[in-house]
């Protein structure tokens, strides 16, 4: 399956899904991993950053979204839908 992918607002990280259900940010310039995002317990399918590149948004086949802090690298406030 694809995996969605993003640059926060300053193109300085890249951010993608990774097959353990995180979001793994790496420096652009070093393709060091910076930082690893767990939570999520199914595949991420949606990975959006906001415009000014401080928080990011993954929708998850386990059926919760969540906000996630950039700047702390930590998640902010997730949603839960029972199917």
């Amino acid at each position: 399956p694809k995996r969605p992918y993003a640059f926060d607002g300053c193109g300085k990280k890249f951010l993608k899904a990774s097959p353990a259900h995180a979001v793994e940010a790496y420096d652009v310039e070093t393709g060091f991993e910076l930082y690893c995002l767990k939570g999520h317990t199914d595949n991420i399918d949606i990975l959006k950053v906001n415009s000014d590149g401080t928080q990011v948004v993954t929708g998850s086949c386990d059926n919760t979204a969540r906000i996630w802090s950039l700047k702390k690298s930590s998640a902010r406030v997730w949603l839960e839908n029972e199917v």
